[in-house]
């Protein structure tokens, strides 16, 4: 994953959690004084998702929303007017900058929003 961050060139990369541990039962759950996890397991030992594990699929999801704008914006190719391109590429550069600066939750969501509805106006026939 922070190889994925890295060729993404985005200006920074938080991981909540190591995923394994040196002893324990699970490497998912801190409980067992050997792990810092990501997961709870309720009585019947199924896991149960944490803030940090929704955390890390939201950024996941961010990633793939990223990766499928880029794909469109190569698939339309030259048949996409130079500054909506521009426009289009500032969401993953410039735009996602100033929003992790600014930590706003509400940025973020519109920022998502806008950035499926240009992958959903780009791939259609």
């Amino acid at each position: 994953l922070p190889l994925l961050a890295y060729s993404m060139k985005l200006p920074g990369f938080a991981f909540w959690t190591c995923l394994g541990g040196t002893g324990g039962d699970d490497g998912f759950d801190y409980r067992d004084g050997n792990d810092d996890g990501i997961t709870w397991r309720d009585g019947q030992e199924r896991p149960i998702p944490s803030k940090q594990l929704e955390a890390v699929c939201e950024g996941l999801e961010d990633v793939a929303y990223m990766t499928a704008l880029q794909d469109a914006l190569e698939q339309a190719g030259n048949n996409l007017p130079l500054t909506r391109r521009q426009s289009l590429q500032a969401l993953i550069s410039t735009r996602l900058t100033e929003i992790m600066d600014n930590c706003s939750q509400n940025e973020v969501n519109a920022w998502r929003h806008e950035v499926g509805t240009a992958i959903h106006e780009l791939n259609k026939p």
